[in-house]
This record gives C-alpha cells, structure tokens and sequence, in this order.
C-alpha cells in the first residue's frame, strides 16, 4: 500500500467521533483494515436489500440513505456529509438492510470490514461502549423524527427541521438542495419554497443564500412545533 493512501485511510478514520479517543495505535489498527472507495453522482455506495458487511465512513462528499415505502415513495433517512458513517447496525447484526445510499455528487468513501472490526471492538471496551452511545442517540433522535413527522403539518416539519440546524448565533447551513430536503421532510419542493417565504415574509427567518438562513424569531417556529 502506498504512503498517500496509507495517509488517506488513517485521515479517514481520524475525522469520525465515534473514533476521537482512540490511541495512535487502535488508529493505526483501525487504518491497516479500511479500504477506500470512489462513486459518482447518482452511484449506490451499498445496494438495497443486500447485506451490509462493513462500516462505511464519507470522507469527501454527500450521500443520501434512502428507503422506500411500500407505495414506492423515496423516503430520505439521513445525509451523509464528510465525517459521517452508516452501517453500524451492521456491526451488531447480520440482517439484510433494506436501505441503499446513493451520492448526492462526487464521494470518497472509506470501508471497515465487520470481521476484521469486530476483533478490534472486543479488545477496547471504550470504543464498543462509544459506539452502543452513537446507536442509542441516533434510536432516540428517529423516535424524535417520527413522533414529530406524524403529528406536524407543512409548516410544523420545516420549523422542526430549522430548529433542530440552528447553530448558537441562530445559522441554519442546510446541507443539502431544497428539493432533497423537501423530499426528507414529506413535501413537493413548491410546499417548501412556499412555507420558506411565508417564514420570510413574517420576519422568522432572514435568507443569507440559497442554503443559509438566519434565524429571528425562535420562538414563532417553536410555536409551530407543538
């Protein structure tokens, strides 16, 4: 293996959390077992209905988690943006996903092979417990998601999803398109252009460019979430 993509690995296990305290050596374990991996736009980085059998970490790029109802509708699960990783569960079960992840645009992702991972997980307690957390928060955050996507209108879902983006100065930096994010939020991209202007218009929001809003009245989208 060459030193840039020895480098390359290394730097992709670095930037994700659920790594952060781990030793110079459990990384460098963690870099001899990845694999790296190049798609395109529109490319699946795991198929449907496959088993997943590795941890996949973006490193550059953006993806989507999708899966799809039984009426054949895309439902949005999560953007995957540098940093991020999928298929934990994997690591704790053999069940066959019926999620597939397809780049939003040009992604180098990197790959964790579960049997050659599991070895390290069983030897530090500290990484296996950190990763049971990531798991319990993100079970928590899409009870959050569901409880609140089946009982708000339009207008409800879109404030949620603001709040919940708003940094401590109130920026909202959408990490994807507004047709994407209609799509996550269950709305035609008209809908979402609509309520965007209606919060605009109202003095809620301040539009910085076409992915970043401020946000001036908290508490008005707040009242729209109860």
């Amino acid at each position: 293996m060459s030193c840039s993509m020895c480098h390359l690995h290394h730097a992709c296990v670095s930037i994700v959390p659920l790594f952060s305290t781990c030793s110079p050596q459990e990384l460098s374990q963690l870099s001899g077992i990845t694999y790296q991996k190049q798609f395109k736009r529109k490319e699946s980085l795991i198929p449907a209905h496959h088993s997943l059998s590795s941890l996949i970490i973006l490193y550059e790029g953006k993806a989507k988690v999708v899966r799809f109802d039984e009426n054949g509708n895309e439902q949005i699960l999560r953007i995957l943006t540098a940093g991020d990783f999928y298929g934990e569960l994997a690591i704790l079960s053999h069940e066959e996903s019926d999620v597939f992840i397809e780049a939003l645009e040009d992604v180098t992702a990197c790959y964790l092979d579960k049997e050659q991972l599991t070895p390290i997980l069983l030897s530090t307690p500290s990484l296996s417990m950190r990763l049971l957390a990531i798991l319990a928060q993100r079970l928590a955050q899409s009870e959050a998601k569901w409880s609140s996507g089946s009982t708000l209108d339009s207008s409800g879902k879109l404030a949620y999803h603001l709040l919940h983006q708003m940094d401590q100065s109130g920026l909202v930096t959408l990490s994807t398109n507004k047709k994407t994010l209609a799509t996550m939020l269950g709305m035609s991209a008209e809908t979402l252009s609509r309520i965007l202007t209606q919060f605009k218009n109202s003095g809620w929001i301040v539009p910085l460019s076409p992915k970043q809003y401020q946000i001036l009245n908290e508490n008005a989208l707040l009242d729209l979430t109860q």
